[in-house]
């Protein structure tokens, strides 16, 4: 089973077990794909408190970004756009959405 990894682990992993994916494969997305449910769920199993898990998902997140061609500063951007118009998530506000209609 093949998994995508960080760039230096070349440096420890015998270079008979590593492959490079080409650039335009279609098959990055899927490996980023499925890394980035591996970093969450580790990121779950930390019960949300290691700080490293939040990096890796993080870093995944902007892999899969940079591959679909947007920039970490355009998701900075978007991010900063959307909390302007929307507001974050500080108040920590729920709702019953199976009952939700728009105010006219």
């Amino acid at each position: 089973m093949f998994k995508l990894i960080r760039d230096k682990y070349d440096e420890v992993i015998d270079p008979k077990l590593l492959f490079k994916i080409p650039k335009g494969d279609l098959d990055v997305i899927r490996y980023v794909d499925r890394k980035i449910d591996e970093e969450l769920l580790e990121l779950r199993e930390s019960d949300f408190k290691d700080i490293n898990e939040y990096a890796d998902v993080v870093e995944v997140l902007m892999k899969m970004a940079k591959e679909n061609g947007i920039s970490e500063a355009e998701v900075n951007l978007a991010r900063e756009a959307k909390n302007e118009k929307r507001g974050r998530f500080s108040n920590n506000l729920i709702f019953n959405y199976r009952n939700f209609k728009e105010k006219e």
